[in-house]
């Protein structure tokens, strides 16, 4: 019964990072139909990665650590660098800076 307990609490858990993820707030890097890999860069330097598994499935996004992003996460700046363009955040989206 416990274990059961905590196998729900994790697929709750990814179900709600999941779901962080794909909020309006983020900024998507890649191409979901082209790319293998594509990413979720979000406020407060949240980071999230899909990939393809399994023979061309794609994979739901999940939450990785920042410095496995495709860019650098700047708390200073409060924004995401990339090599050629940078991203500002505010505390509910980020969007790229002119």
């Amino acid at each position: 019964m416990k274990r059961t307990f905590w196998c729900l609490a994790f697929l709750l858990a990814s179900a709600a990072a999941e779901t962080h993820a794909q909020s309006a707030g983020c900024v998507l890097i890649g191409n979901p139909d082209t790319d293998q890999r594509v990413w979720r860069l979000c406020p407060n330097g949240a980071a999230f990665e899909q990939e393809y598994r399994y023979w061309g499935n794609r994979s739901s996004f999940y939450p990785i650590r920042t410095e496995y992003a495709p860019c650098r996460w700047e708390s200073a700046t409060n924004s995401w660098s990339c090599r050629t363009v940078r991203y500002a955040c505010t505390p509910s989206s980020c969007s790229r800076a002119h």
